[in-house]
């Protein structure tokens, strides 16, 4: 929550008419439900904060996603490259990853696979930065993600904060290495298969 306060919420947030009008409908669908389906504790958790009438603990039920860790991980060193897979909007720090990358001495290119608002802007800080190994491409499908995964170095997810990647749970699927926000909600099994890093560092 200080992360996205500090990041995001900088300006007074004024909800239109429209924004308004739906929080109206979700406190009365969430208020009206018997049970609340969460896949992660920690989402249930921030739940409760921002909907403290309406989500009780006794509503709360926890689901995580299935997942099934590679029989083989690859080694540090694999070949390919490093991929981010996702939305290009503010709440990923993708402008950060650019900089950061474009300070890095490798072999390997960043791709930046999706799409979104931030797409002109990535574009233009990949090209002032003048580095040729950042790359950004359009989405593509599910079977073709896990197919780029597969054959990449590792996954990166630098997001100010992720409640569950499926990103992540597919990557780990087919071996491949995931350096993801410490600023996140996976459980601590998952966790414990990933390189957590500070979202606001560069270095």
């Amino acid at each position: 929550f200080e992360i996205i306060n500090n990041e995001i919420l900088k300006k007074p947030f004024a909800k239109n008419l429209k924004e308004k009008l739906f929080l109206i409908l979700y406190r009365f669908v969430l208020g009206s439900a018997a049970k609340i389906i969460f896949n992660t504790a920690y989402q249930a958790g921030l739940y409760q904060k921002l909907f403290t009438q309406q989500v009780t603990s006794e509503k709360i039920t926890v689901i995580e996603n299935p997942w099934q860790p590679a029989a083989r991980r690859k080694s540090p060193g694999s070949s390919g490259d490093f991929v981010y897979v996702g939305r290009f909007i503010g709440l990923k720090n993708l402008p950060r990853l650019i900089r950061a990358f474009a300070k890095v001495s490798t072999d390997k290119k960043l791709l930046l696979i999706g799409d979104g608002p931030q797409r002109q802007e990535l574009e233009e800080l990949a090209k002032r930065e003048q580095h040729k190994q950042i790359q950004i491409m359009a989405p593509i499908g599910r079977e073709q993600v896990l197919d780029v995964l597969s054959q990449s170095y590792a996954l990166i997810i630098p997001s100010l904060t992720e409640l569950n990647p499926n990103a992540v749970l597919e990557a780990l699927s087919v071996g491949t290495p995931v350096l993801v926000t410490a600023e996140n909600g996976l459980p601590d099994a998952i966790k414990s298969q990933l390189e957590l890093f500070n979202p606001l560092d560069e270095d």
